[in-house]
């Protein structure tokens, strides 16, 4: 999960948004391989996403707030 703050309360817009990416690529890099750039693609986005990935469920969930947005990977087995 990632709080996205697109409000600057002190902590910068998009804060540890590089940081976030970089999780994002490793959890690609062992359950869904070749599928990085994708992956980031729906992180970044607003919409509610689902794939099946090697044997797995990965749910993208995206939730705006007043000050942040809430973006949240769920990985399961099938």
């Amino acid at each position: 999960m990632w709080n996205d703050w697109f409000v600057d309360v002190g902590y910068g817009v998009h804060a540890d948004q590089a940081q976030a990416e970089g999780w994002v690529r490793i959890l690609a890099s062992l359950y869904a391989r070749g599928r990085e750039d994708e992956l980031i693609d729906i992180f970044l986005g607003p919409e509610d996403t689902s794939l099946v990935v090697e044997g797995y469920s990965l749910e993208y969930t995206y939730r705006r707030g007043p000050k942040i947005d809430e973006r949240l990977f769920v990985l399961t087995p099938d």
